[in-house]
């Protein structure tokens, strides 16, 4: 691989660094904290050590001008505004992310999250790279579409 792209809510995981503080260490604020520690680690030596990180979402979507037209007295204007000045800015930068994966030469997704199975979906019927699929069994290569979207699996 050249890069890896990883669509995940880094705001989310790095808030879990605070849970290292508080001693607290259930089964899921373990895997928190360790998975704030492995982006800490990608961010600084790169995916699986070698390969770069690039970090997109809302700091693309911030170079995004959107159009914005309005009508007053039955005339009407444009305005060119920053996406983060519209109240879309997170919206634009999941388009991004999602388009992203789409066009990416693999895609690794994880089995019930919806984000993954739209993107599978897409990714069959343009007939784009490989696709694959993380659950409780491991790691899979889909030869087909995606399987059938249940958060229960």
């Amino acid at each position: 691989f050249d890069a890896v792209f990883v669509a995940i809510g880094a705001p989310q995981i790095e808030g879990a660094a605070a849970l290292k503080s508080k001693g607290t260490k259930n089964e899921l604020e373990r895997i928190m904290i360790e998975n704030s520690e492995t982006l800490h680690e990608a961010r600084a030596h790169g995916v699986f050590g070698s390969i770069p990180m690039f970090e997109s979402g809302t700091d693309s979507a911030r170079q995004v001008k959107l159009h914005v037209v309005s009508r007053v007295n039955g005339t009407s204007s444009v305005k060119v505004m920053p996406a983060e000045h519209t109240g879309v800015l997170e919206l634009i930068a999941s388009i991004l992310n999602f388009f992203t994966a789409v066009e990416a030469d693999t895609f690794i997704g994880v089995r019930g999250s919806s984000y993954s199975t739209d993107v599978i979906s897409v990714r069959w019927y343009l007939k784009k790279g490989d696709n694959y699929i993380v659950g409780r069994t491991g790691i899979k290569q889909l030869y087909g579409p995606a399987p059938p979207h249940s958060c229960n699996r």
